[in-house]
């Protein structure tokens, strides 16, 4: 059951910042991104309206131009230093053929910087609108499967989106072997910091990765999932999604949910949360070892955000 306008104890939305449309336009030419095409083609869309701030702590800033007064659809603008924008824009070209996600709109490379604009999904967030970290674990576990199950890799990709889906997850393995520091939460969540042990498990069982593939989302999280009154969702943020083994989106959420849900310390309510989440994916899907890897895989690869990047601090 959903429940409008709750959320789950632990979770609290990111806060919004207001930024009027002339400050943001300052804020473009200080980081000289006042190329013509582009800045009139944001003023157009922007069309005198202010914006939100909505960014998190994934490093990119994130913002969305509010409705007019004609209640004209509102869309969301997203800029990066981090290169990764142009694999998510061909990411959500691909997931909007399939009815996932809003249309994207434009992509710009500015050299230091990149712009990504969508339509925004004008829908609840699922991380809000639930009553229990039972029924959202229930919730994500079905549509987790559901998900993969029509996701499996028999699809009609470009000859670009398999290309590119193809490289991202071994292209990720990398990233997690080059990094030496976990990620807080999951140590946590494992009582485990053995760097180097995490590391020489996943260099002798890599083969994993390559296991049980599927399209996976990558970060198929509460704040990612929008719902409708029928239960149907959409998704945002697939600068993760490519080909792998569903056990990568299948911890990962179970342990965004446990994050999510604010239960991270309750030993006990976690293992619940573990049992209902699995079983309602389906534990025929569901290898015990094949977990494990992917609980070290994330926490190497996953980095620790302190602090929210918005589009003034790029």
């Amino acid at each position: 059951m959903i429940k409008t306008g709750s959320h789950l104890d632990g979770v609290e939305p990111i806060n919004e910042k207001i930024i009027v449309n002339g400050e943001f336009f300052k804020i473009l030419a200080e980081k000289n991104l006042k190329g013509e095409k582009v800045f009139n083609y944001i003023r157009s869309l922007i069309n005198g309206r202010d914006l939100y701030d909505k960014s998190g702590y994934s490093g990119n800033s994130v913002l969305i131009v509010k409705k007019d007064k004609n209640n004209e659809d509102e869309f969301v603008i997203k800029f990066s230093k981090s290169g990764n924008l142009y694999y998510e824009y061909i990411a959500y070209k691909y997931f909007y053929r399939k009815n996932y996600t809003s249309k994207p709109l434009k992509y710009f490379n500015l050299g230091e910087y990149e712009i990504m604009v969508t339509e925004k999904i004008n829908l609840p967030t699922a991380g809000y609108y639930f009553n229990s970290y039972q029924e959202i674990a229930t919730f994500f576990g079905r549509k987790l499967r559901q998900f993969h199950d029509e996701n499996l890799i028999k699809q009609d990709f470009s000859e670009l989106e398999r290309e590119l889906f193809q490289k991202k997850y071994e292209v990720s393995f990398n990233e997690a072997m080059k990094n030496d520091v976990c990620l807080v939460y999951m140590v946590e969540y494992m009582g485990y910091d053995n760097i180097d042990e995490m590391k020489k498990y996943l260099i002798k069982n890599k083969e994993i990765l390559y296991h049980n593939l599927t399209l996976v989302h990558g970060d198929f999280n509460p704040n990612n999932i929008f719902i409708n009154s029928d239960q149907n969702i959409k998704m945002i943020d697939f600068g993760d999604a490519g080909f792998c083994n569903r056990h990568y989106d299948i911890f990962w959420t179970m342990f965004m949910i446990i994050i999510f849900s604010g239960i991270l310390k309750d030993k006990e309510k976690i293992r619940e949360c573990e049992k209902i989440f699995l079983e309602s994916y389906g534990l025929d899907k569901v290898i015990e070892e094949e977990l494990l890897f992917f609980k070290y895989f994330t926490c190497l690869y996953w980095k620790q955000h302190d602090e929210i990047t918005r589009i003034y601090k790029l």
